[in-house]
């Protein structure tokens, strides 16, 4: 379940239960690691309002951590934050409510719009009572995984945050790059199909049949691959068909685009002695508007020999994988 369901799920669960919500909420100090801050779930204390001198620095503080959990939560899966908890470690232990929650959640309220630019919408403040007749409680929020990030905190430390396990963390620059300047982009994976025969005099002879897949989400307008074989001796590499031109050594480019979840008919088929231990191919991926990726598929002695004895083949496919990109997918 995505982070911002299950936090949607807790809100309203604790929402539903109306008197019985503050007991609920207590409880978690007694939650041990299922209570604990995580990707969707933080605690704030707010037993310190009203306690100082200082209202304006009290103030300050709420925006400041404010700001930051609209953002964080707000660029990432969405999450809930509760104030009235001090926490060891990551799991509450005490109370540190919030000696008027209703002024608190109001307080909250009116901040939503200024907090981060742009502000995050969908937002939802709740006051949790201790009793009908007291102002002290909780105050917990919904915030939702956002359509417009990214949101820049705009108290305390003016940055992008983002939520990552149990804490708000400055966002990395190459994923405020790509947040700012989301790129669709292809990708592809082999398909490999291992036949093994046996030769006069004790070789064997090693045949993979390479299907590429198109994985998505975007098409591949144009698609080159390079195949490298390895372990395997006077390797040959073709192509049937007519639909892989051959561009240079083992260098193969598809004639036309490649659609998302699509394998095209025209195999590439690599041929060799099989030497020493079992054979492998490295792929290389170059694709319009995507950084390199690549893929290793590796076969076994042992598939070898089952191959031959049962006359059947394998088949196996690679798990592509970027090559020297910090973005990532």
């Amino acid at each position: 379940m995505a982070d911002s369901s299950r936090a949607r799920l807790f809100f309203e669960e604790i929402i539903s239960k109306k008197i019985a919500a503050f007991p609920f909420l207590a409880a978690l100090m007694n939650g041990g690691d299922a209570a604990a801050e995580n990707q969707w779930r933080d605690y704030k204390q707010a037993g310190f309002l009203g306690k100082t001198p200082f209202a304006n620095d009290e103030k300050a503080k709420i925006m400041r951590m404010w700001s930051e959990n609209l953002s964080s939560f707000g660029n990432t899966g969405g999450g809930v934050l509760i104030w009235g908890f001090h926490t060891e470690g990551r799991i509450p232990d005490k109370l540190s409510l919030a000696p008027d929650c209703e002024l608190l959640a109001e307080l909250l309220r009116s901040l939503v719009n200024d907090a981060t630019d742009p502000y995050v919408a969908g937002v939802q403040v709740e006051a949790i009572k201790e009793s009908t007749d007291a102002k002290a409680g909780f105050v917990i929020c919904y915030i939702p995984a956002s359509t417009s990030a990214p949101h820049q905190a705009q108290w305390g430390e003016r940055t992008y945050f983002i939520r990552t396990q149990d804490s708000n963390l400055p966002c990395p620059q190459p994923l405020l790059r790509h947040m700012f300047y989301p790129r669709v982009q292809a990708r592809l994976e082999p398909i490999v199909t291992m036949r093994a025969t046996s030769q006069p005099g004790g070789s064997i002879v090693v045949r993979l049949e390479v299907r590429i897949m198109s994985l998505g989400p975007a098409t591949a307008d144009v698609a080159i691959v390079s195949v490298e074989p390895g372990n395997l001796g006077s390797a040959v590499v073709r192509a049937d068909g007519i639909q892989w031109e051959m561009i240079g050594q083992n260098f193969w480019k598809f004639r036309y685009p490649l659609p998302p979840n699509f394998v095209p008919p025209g195999l590439i088929w690599i041929q060799g002695v099989l030497m020493s231990s079992g054979p492998s191919v490295v792929f290389k991926f170059f694709t319009h508007d995507t950084p390199e990726h690549h893929s290793t598929v590796r076969f076994t002695p042992e598939e070898i020999l089952d191959s031959l004895r049962t006359g059947t083949s394998l088949e196996r496919r690679g798990r592509s994988e970027l090559i020297d990109s910090p973005e990532g997918f």
